[in-house]
Order: C-alpha cells, then sequence, then structure tokens
C-alpha cells in the first residue's frame, strides 16, 4: 500500500470514531448510488444529492460548516446545484448537473477536483480540498463522470474522455509522464474510436467504443489494463509498475458490455483482472489473468430480498483476498 494511502486511512480512522451521527428525520428514496474510498453518495428521488461515511477531506460536500465532520447517515450536498449523476471516489467526489456541466468536492492533493491551477480554496488537514461542490475548469460538457483514487475521468458528448489529476501510473491516458493536471486533459483516442461508457479504478481507468470494443489505460499491476499494456511507471517509493500511460485493447476481438435496468447486469461479459463472480476455481495469485475470462452473471432483481447462498452466486462482483 502506497505512504499516502496508508495516512489517510490512519485519518479516516481517527475522524469516523469521533463523529456524532444523526438520524435522518425521514426515509430517503435513492435513485442511484455511488461507493468511495470511505465514503457513499446517492441522487434522492426528491432531486437533491446526500453523502455519508467519512469526511476528513471534505468528501461528503457538507460546506465549511461541516468540515471534517462525519456521517453514519446521509447528509445533503450543500449548494443549489441539482445532479443527475454523481461517482464516489477514494477522498472526492464528483457529479455533474442537468447541463452536463462536472463539480467536485473534497480532497485535491493531485488535482482531482479539475479546477485549474489554484490548489483549492480550503484546507483539509493540511491537504488542499473543497467543501462544497465546485465547478471544474474549461467549460465542458459531460454525459458521464467518474472519479477514481487521485484521478477523475469524464465522457464528453463529443465521444472524447478528458481526465485530470493524478498521473503518476499513467491515469490520464494522455501519453505524458508528468505527474499529473488541475486541469480536464483529452484522452489520447485510439483510432476511430468513439467512447460510449467509462469506468475508473484506483489506478486506472477504462473505455468502451460504440462497437463494444473494451480499451484501458492506467496501473496494470494485477492485469487490470490487460496484456497489452507495455509501459512502465514508479509508484511513490520508486518502485517500478507495469502501466500503459494510453488506452490499450483490453478485450482483442470480443464485443462489451450490455448493461440491463431493474438493479442488475443483463450480460454476459469478460474482463480483466483479479478472479470475480461466476468463476468458481479456487486461485492463487500467480493465477490471476491479464487475459479477459468469460463469466455470466445471474440477473437479480433490485426488489429480490433472498439472501445470497454465498458470495458469488447472485451475481455479487468480489475479488480475491
Amino acid at each position: 500500500m502506497r505512504v499516502d494511502q496508508t495516512l489517510a486511512f490512519a485519518a479516516i480512522a481517527i475522524q469516523f470514531a469521533c463523529s456524532q451521527p444523526s438520524a435522518p428525520a425521514a426515509t430517503i428514496s435513492f435513485a442511484s448510488v455511488s461507493a468511495g474510498g470511505s465514503h457513499t453518495c446517492g441522487l434522492a428521488t426528491e432531486g437533491r444529492t446526500y453523502c455519508w461515511g467519512s469526511n476528513t477531506f471534505a468528501q461528503l460536500g457538507g460546506g465549511p460548516s461541516t468540515l471534517l465532520e462525519s456521517h453514519f447517515y446521509p447528509a445533503v450536498v450543500a449548494g443549489d446545484v441539482a445532479f443527475m449523476a454523481v461517482s464516489a471516489g477514494g477522498l472526492h467526489t464528483c457529479a455533474l448537473d442537468a447541463s452536463g456541466t462536472a463539480y467536485c468536492w473534497g480532497a485535491n492533493q493531485y488535482g482531482q477536483l479539475g479546477i485549474g491551477s489554484d490548489p483549492a480554496p480550503e484546507r483539509c488537514r493540511s491537504t488542499p480540498c473543497a467543501s462544497t461542490a465546485t465547478a471544474v475548469s474549461g467549460a465542458l460538457q459531460f454525459r458521464v463522470i467518474t472519479a477514481g483514487w487521485g484521478h477523475t475521468c469524464a465522457l464528453s458528448r463529443s465521444g472524447d474522455v478528458y481526465c485530470w489529476g493524478d498521473n503518476r501510473q499513467g491515469e490520464l491516458g494522455n501519453d505524458s509522464i508528468q505527474l499529473g493536471t488541475s486541469t480536464p486533459t483529452r484522452v489520447a483516442r485510439p483510432g476511430d474510436a468513439d467512447f460510449v461508457a467509462l469506468g475508473a479504478g484506483q489506478w486506472h481507468t477504462c473505455a468502451v467504443s460504440a462497437d463494444g470494443r473494451a480499451y484501458c489505460w492506467g496501473q496494470n499491476n494485477w492485469g487490470q489494463v490487460g496484456p497489452a499494456a507495455k509501459d512502465t511507471c514508479f509508484a511513490q517509493d520508486a518502485t517500478k509498475l507495469p502501466c500503459s500511460r494510453t488506452p490499450v485493447l483490453a478485450a482483442a476481438g470480443l464485443a462489451l458490455v450490455t448493461i440491463g435496468g431493474a438493479g442488475g447486469i443483463r450480460a454476459r461479459s469478460r474482463v480483466t483482472g483479479r478472479r470475480i463472480a461466476g468463476d468458481t476455481t479456487d486461485r492463487d495469485s500467480s493465477e490471476w489473468s491479464r487475459f479477459p475470462s468469460q463469466w455470466n452473471v445471474p440477473f437479480v432483481p433490485s426488489q429480490s430480498s433472498a439472501a445470497p447462498s454465498r458470495c458469488g452466486s447472485r451475481g455479487i462482483w468480489r475479488s480475491s483476498p
């Protein structure tokens, strides 16, 4: 585990233990939810955005009056902006309003808020941060946004992907060796790929093109980018790690992925990286595949109250210990 991540978790543990929970006055109905490093955010059906969990770096977005106060229950994100999408990252959160304008709040030590050269309007335990939703610079309009540990990526309406924040593991996908950027930077588009879906991990990102091809970039120490990653990046302690600084084809010759409604995945999908649901073979770490493996995800309606007999039997995502 990297030093900065270890310190962050230590700070989170101390702060969360000292928080004073207060239950909401009424039941909140959510349309969507996103889980981050140690916090969670969701869009309520009544139009407001709520976050709960650790607030050590203002990732709950409650404003200066609640700075560093963690919450066991959902707390309203401050401000008058109505969001239509939200993504919780490692120590920050980003969201889109109805026009596609991106906003972020929380930690900004890598520039992951995308608010430009100014580190951030506030400090959280000596770390630059923003406790309220702050517009991402560049006046771009997006249709998807996804937050990683120290970086953020968003899919524009033109099919281009833009990323900002930490780039030590190639997270920005722009073939640059710079440590990071605080403004949206366009990801190198492979050929004529028109991206339609996007998702960020801790230190890597993947996108799906209109013709079903999956491309990934960033850290590849577990094979999460795929076998085509040929670059070398350096961790904070100077350890060499495999990576890709540009999008590479993660699943050559395969078409990915269809997503169904009603709270489940109605698809046969192919993924890279650690063992996941549907793979019932016991494997040690040396057998985790850098190549896509095929598996079927059973569809589980969101109304289902049946408890799964074991992890994986109902399409629950998991990874090997």
